[in-house]
């Protein structure tokens, strides 16, 4: 296995977000600017990520996990297992971290292949295609459950962006991808923030005393407007995601 990182300049204030896991995330066109890093392993398997990027975890506000497609001889429980258990070590890291599971998304027949071989296989694909599915529904509720994000909004249409090998997403399946991660960033940011400004809310309500030289009135004034500003270059900076 090996390691690519895209990296950006480090912006102060921003959040910043890991998008880890297999070569699926290999080639997502990250614009420099943004506050996003991508770390894709090529054949990773669930169980061996968190040792890959357990020193970068603190580091990050956010982490995207795309990773399973290199499980796929496994029991759909079992998944769910190493999944569970991956979550566990990033929070034990990083107990302050926001996490995503991205869905693990279906294959194709090997174009490059004969159609001999493509007919002799197609059993076998639809067979772990359906594995997925089962994968993704067990995560879903995971997630759910635990108050994870879970990226699922691919999966069905997923079969138009797929390169010929039948795995990884073809040069426009890499826009898509990038592109429907953004989005989901931009929304896991907005919930941050939220929960940021009620949290500051509370901390700031009569009888709260003032702290570091602002008053109760400042804190509530500023806070808000800090972390509109942080999601506003977020916003602007994911503009150029897929140009």
């Amino acid at each position: 296995c090996y390691s690519l990182y895209f990296s950006f300049d480090r912006t102060p204030n921003v959040p910043r977000v890991l998008v880890a896991g297999d070569s699926m995330v290999k080639y997502l066109p990250l614009n420099s600017r943004l506050a996003v890093e991508v770390a894709p392993f090529s054949g990773i398997r669930i169980e061996h990520l968190f040792s890959q990027v357990s020193e970068k975890l603190p580091d990050f506000d956010v982490v995207i996990l795309h990773v399973g497609t290199n499980n796929s001889h496994i029991s759909a429980s079992v998944y769910i297992d190493k999944y569970r258990r991956l979550a566990a070590q990033i929070c034990e890291r990083n107990p302050m971290m926001q996490i995503a599971f991205s869905a693990v998304l279906p294959r194709r027949e090997n174009r490059f292949c004969s159609l001999e071989w493509q007919r002799s296989h197609a059993a076998e694909i639809e067979a772990s295609n359906d594995r997925y599915r089962e994968v993704n529904s067990l995560q879903r509720e995971l997630c759910r459950r635990e108050g994870f994000t879970f990226l699922d909004g691919l999966a069905d249409e997923w079969h138009q962006w797929i390169h010929r090998d039948g795995v990884h997403p073809n040069r426009i399946g890499n826009k898509v991808l990038a592109g429907f991660m953004g989005q989901q960033v931009r929304s896991i940011l907005e919930k941050m923030a939220r929960a940021k400004i009620q949290q500051d809310h509370k901390e700031a309500m009569p009888g709260t005393r003032s702290w570091d030289g602002w008053t109760i009135k400042g804190a509530l004034l500023t806070a808000p407007c800090c972390l509109f500003r942080i999601l506003r270059l977020f916003q602007q900076s994911f503009v150029h995601l897929t140009t």
